[in-house]
């Protein structure tokens, strides 16, 4: 194992950390490297680092840290996706169930009760969450860290979905998985739990399948989520320049030649001009989709952090919304001086302090979200 850290930190580690290394290869961050090094040495160092919580040891760690929950549940819905349930309300009947329940109730037209025939208790809302990870790395699991903490907040029942990752599979899979994901929320756990109301969140990667779910719903006229909130997302895959990309070339959580791994990995080729016509594609960057379709996008609720590179598309997104929505739709919180992936730094011990508050924030701008209040816009979350 020493070895192996020592190889990858030797062969990758510059592009984060090594300050005189990053100098001699100052072309390669500022391009994308060679096809090998993106795919051999970038792709496996990114997802080695991400997925450390769910390495043995580190494993350990980290649950000794994750808040105590009533549920946390995986479960598959046939092969369509596969999810965790976090909930620390009332779960009476595994969600796995859930597919015979609702055949039940069509059948026989009244409310939804377990295979044993118990009453199940109704939930004012469901929250979908995609977790974070490049599209190529991390879990459900790995964010529970958070999502545990929003299940106690919200009292609601929140389905973490496992998305297949890249490079083994590739776009649209993780979007379509997504989509099955809020369908079967909508046409089963839905009625089950008595609610119409499901609020989409999602981290980063998981941004991009929050908003990529609202753009496909819309193109195939399929009821929209209640509400969207995006937190640092990857809403623009297309590689185009802005001032807070620079940050990548000194970013230590995502530097660049991570983000180009990312992306090659997930659209499938390290080709520049594959890569952009790939990007172009509504369902890979929703910043893509026209105006037509953001107009009726629900209300939605941005995240971001100040030191994030992926800041201005976020802020691009807000100001389309903005311009094409109708007043009120869509707010947007930037909380300073904090970096891409702070949901995941509330580690035990090693953990970041402030992070915890800024997860409440979050529950916070959930629940109003859920009970349609209005979310005063701004750097509330440090304040």
């Amino acid at each position: 194992m020493s070895n192996q850290i020592a190889n990858l930190t030797k062969n990758t580690g510059y592009y984060g950390c090594c300050f005189p290394h990053r100098g001699q290869h100052q072309g390669e961050v500022c391009y994308t490297g060679t096809d090998e090094e993106v795919m051999t040495k970038t792709l496996p160092f990114a997802k080695y680092m991400w997925n450390l919580p769910e390495k043995k040891l580190v494993k350990q760690f980290y649950m000794m840290g994750l808040p105590r929950i009533k549920h946390s549940i995986r479960f598959e819905v046939g092969t369509r996706f596969n999810a965790r349930l976090i909930a620390h309300v009332n779960i009476v009947e595994s969600p796995k169930n859930f597919d015979q329940i609702r055949l039940n109730m069509q059948k026989t037209g009244k409310q939804a009760t377990t295979l044993k025939g118990k009453p199940i208790p109704k939930h004012r809302a469901i929250i979908l969450h995609f977790h974070g990870g490049g599209f190529i790395s991390m879990s459900a699991f790995a964010h529970e860290n958070y999502t545990r903490l929003w299940a106690k907040q919200c009292k609601v029942p929140i389905v973490s979905v496992n998305y297949s990752l890249a490079p083994q599979h590739q776009f649209p899979k993780a979007v379509n998985e997504a989509f099955e994901a809020y369908k079967w929320c909508r046409e089963v756990a839905g009625p089950i739990w008595g609610t119409e109301k499901i609020v989409l969140v999602g981290d980063s990667a998981g941004g991009n399948l929050v908003a990529s779910v609202a753009v496909r719903c819309l193109q195939e006229k399929f009821p929209l989520p209640f509400a969207l909130m995006p937190v640092y997302p990857a809403l623009d895959l297309r590689r185009v320049f802005s001032p807070s990309m620079l940050l990548t070339l000194n970013d230590k959580m995502i530097p660049y030649l991570f983000l180009q791994a990312c992306l090659s990995a997930y659209l499938g080729s390290t080709n520049i001009e594959e890569l952009h016509r790939a990007a172009g594609n509504p369902l890979a960057s929703p910043y893509t989709a026209s105006d037509d379709i953001i107009s009726q996008f629900p209300r939605c609720h941005f995240v971001a952090a100040s030191l994030d590179p992926l800041l201005d598309n976020t802020i691009r997104f807000c100001d389309r919304m903005n311009k094409l929505c109708p007043s009120g739709t869509v707010s947007m919180s930037i909380v300073p001086q904090m970096i891409h992936g702070f949901l995941s730094l509330n580690w035990p011990i090693v953990g970041v302090k402030e992070v915890l508050k800024l997860i409440k924030e979050c529950g916070e701008y959930l629940d109003a979200l859920i009970e349609e209040k209005e979310i005063v816009p701004g750097n509330r979350l440090n304040q």
